[in-house]
C-alpha cells in the first residue's frame, strides 16, 4: 500500500488543543478620575456602591488663568 492509501485508510485523530492561557483576574480600581462634564451626585453614588472612590472635577468655570 502507498504511503497516502494508508493515512486515508487510518482513523484521523483531532488535532490536540493548545494550552490556555489564563486570563487576568479583573480587578475593581481603587479610584476613578473624571472630569467636570460626570460631576453629578447619580454617578458618584454607582461608584461608591462599587467600592470605587470618585475623583470627580466640579462643576462650573475652570480655574485655569487665560493670558
Amino acid at each position: 500500500m502507498s504511503v497516502e492509501l494508508r493515512s486515508l485508510m487510518e482513523p484521523s485523530l483531532p488535532e490536540p488543543r493548545p494550552k490556555s492561557v489564563r486570563a487576568r483576574t479583573r480587578r475593581r480600581p481603587d479610584a476613578v478620575l473624571a472630569d467636570g462634564g460626570y460631576d453629578y451626585d447619580r454617578y458618584r453614588r454607582l461608584l461608591w456602591q462599587r467600592g470605587i472612590r470618585p475623583v470627580i472635577a466640579k462643576r462650573g468655570p475652570s480655574v485655569s488663568r487665560s493670558a
